[in-house]
């Protein structure tokens, strides 16, 4: 399905959507940000399936192991024949248009009709990347909720937070309500002026939700479940205090500070901001435990300030494998990053991911897996027995 790169713009998508009749009558919650998306989105998902009783479609990307998690419900995944299906309708109509479609235009496609032939009243939707010429931009949503802002893909986005601010804040539309949460300094600003201009109400949840235990580990996921709270709120629902409750605490979502079993976590924390979290989560869930690090990163993130953030851990050891793909930093180039930071450090190169976690493993103590989306996914992949597919966006 990998048929086209990554196009920013909605010209193309719009003319999908078109021909496609869609989107269908589902309403939305509409999610961007740089970091927390992922949570954010199961939170109120659980929070309209569990909470409210509403069924639900949920959107998210990229995924860990398998294509089918992007497109869900609270029941099951897109299956493979309806993946098959639904694919086959979409060629017929790409073909017909003078542009092809990306993978990611042709994903939302596929999701939104998967939620209509599912006869869902409401669905989460991701942004992909950005925000205001995201393929998921083509619906009006009955509210809009931005997660934490950060530098990343700063070869799309640019490098400062006030233009990438107004990047994720092209999702606002007239009238629709905005929630969103703290933010770093100049953010808070570019999205309350666009939310302005819009004429689109502007709530800022000013405190973490502390209404009882949470399915997600980490403080930061307590902000994150304030969001889902304040987005389903904001998009008219009543809620009652002892659902939410469970709902959240019920709330899962694979590779966040995931504990795959009492030795192992996996995190797929991949840029700075994101690994600052994972290392404070680390030390308010495990203390000084000094974990063995199975790492890799992408080549065109912060390397060397995630290196360093992570060095904080006083990792017992370094595993880093090959075989992930061009996207990924070269096991022997990121060593080097790491030795230029802890020139004592114990550094490994396996072969494989599935060498690195049986290294990692057999040193006892715990073992922490991170760094790269993909190398989650392909770890989880691996622990479960299954096979990976492999995705670029």
């Amino acid at each position: 399905m990998q048929w086209h790169g990554v196009k920013l713009g909605l010209e193309n998508v719009r003319e999908l959507m078109q021909r496609l009749d869609l989107p269908g009558p589902q309403r939305f919650i509409h999610v961007a940000g740089t970091n927390g998306k992922g949570s954010t989105c199961a939170f109120a998902h659980a929070l309209l399936t569990h909470g409210v009783g509403m069924r639900a479609g949920l959107f998210t990307s990229p995924h860990l192991m398998h294509f089918s998690e992007r497109i869900r419900d609270a029941e099951r995944c897109l299956s493979g024949d309806e993946l098959r299906e639904g694919l086959g309708r979409l060629r017929e109509v790409a073909e017909a248009m003078e542009r092809m479609p990306t993978f990611f235009e042709l994903t939302v496609a596929l999701g939104l009709d998967w939620f209509r032939a599912r006869q869902l009243p409401w669905a989460v939707l991701e942004v992909g990347l950005g925000g205001r010429l995201d393929a998921t931009n083509v619906v009006t949503p009955e509210v809009c909720v931005v997660t934490s802002i950060s530098r990343d893909h700063a070869s799309i986005l640019g490098e400062d937070v006030r233009q990438i601010a107004r990047e994720k804040a092209g999702i606002f539309k007239p009238g629709v309500p905005v929630v969103t949460g703290p933010q770093a300094e100049g953010v808070l600003e570019v999205l309350e002026a666009v939310a302005r201009e819009k004429g689109a109400a502007f709530h800022v949840v000013e405190e973490p939700w502390t209404g009882g235990a949470l399915g997600l580990a980490g403080v930061h996921q307590r902000w994150n479940a304030a969001l889902a709270v304040a987005a389903v709120q904001a998009a008219g629902f009543s809620l009652d205090p002892e659902a939410v409750a469970g709902a959240l605490e019920a709330t899962r979502w694979a590779g966040r500070f995931q504990r795959w079993d009492a030795g192992l976590v996996l995190d797929c924390a991949h840029n700075p901001d994101g690994v600052a979290v994972l290392t404070r989560t680390w030390l308010e869930e495990m203390g000084e435990a000094r974990p063995v690090l199975v790492a890799a990163m992408a080549a065109d993130k912060e390397v060397e300030e995630m290196t360093a953030l992570l060095g904080q851990l006083k990792p017992a050891a370094w595993v880093l494998p090959r075989g992930l793909g061009p996207r990924l930093l070269a096991p022997e180039e990121l060593a080097r990053v790491v030795r230029d930071h802890a020139p004592a450090a114990e550094v490994v190169v396996a072969d494989s991911v599935a060498e690195a976690i049986q290294r990692a493993r057999s040193r006892g103590g715990s073992v922490l897996v991170a760094g790269s989306i993909f190398l989650v996914g392909e770890a989880l992949a691996q622990l479960q027995g299954e096979v990976f597919e492999k995705s670029a966006q």
